[in-house]
């Protein structure tokens, strides 16, 4: 999920996606899929991980959540 993240593959976001691929996955920064997507600005991903969902209190290694990524 973050390889489609870090070079903006939207389709096959969407194909992981449909088969239930693990969008809670932390990197080994801590950061989950959704944490990425805001601090790089792609909102369009951002909404599409949020439309599954996905956990919003999972925090990275810095301690921040991805609301504190919108910031």
């Amino acid at each position: 999920v973050h390889y489609a993240l870090q070079h903006e593959e939207t389709d096959l976001l969407e194909l992981l996606i449909a088969n239930e691929a693990d969008l809670d996955v932390q990197d080994s920064q801590g950061r989950t899929p959704l944490i990425l997507s805001l601090a790089t600005n792609d909102l369009d991903s951002a909404q599409l991980l949020l439309d599954q969902n996905v956990d919003l209190q999972l925090i990275d290694n810095a301690g921040n959540t991805a609301l504190h990524h919108l910031l």
